[in-house]
């Protein structure tokens, strides 16, 4: 299983984040989002980890905002 957590901290230093856990890259995952949620201008209900990536660069795009991601583990493909 991958997670995938992406980091918007804005100007202000106003954190907030949004992350998956897939088991393959195609999984449509339910997003959790932490900190200051407010500060997006739309949220994804559910994502894949390359969807949920794309969505938070347009993000920092718009708000100026800088975007951190972090990857951790392995997609398991046994069984599939």
């Amino acid at each position: 299983m991958v997670t995938l957590t992406c980091i918007l901290e804005f100007a202000d230093g106003t954190r907030t984040s949004g992350s998956v856990a897939a088991i393959t890259p195609e999984d449509c995952c339910p997003v959790e989002y932490r900190g200051a949620v407010h500060r997006l201008p739309r949220q994804l209900d559910a994502s894949d980890p390359r969807r949920l990536e794309s969505f938070f660069r347009g993000i920092a795009q718009e708000t100026g905002s800088q975007l951190e991601v972090k990857r951790k583990g392995v997609y398991d493909f046994c069984g599939r």
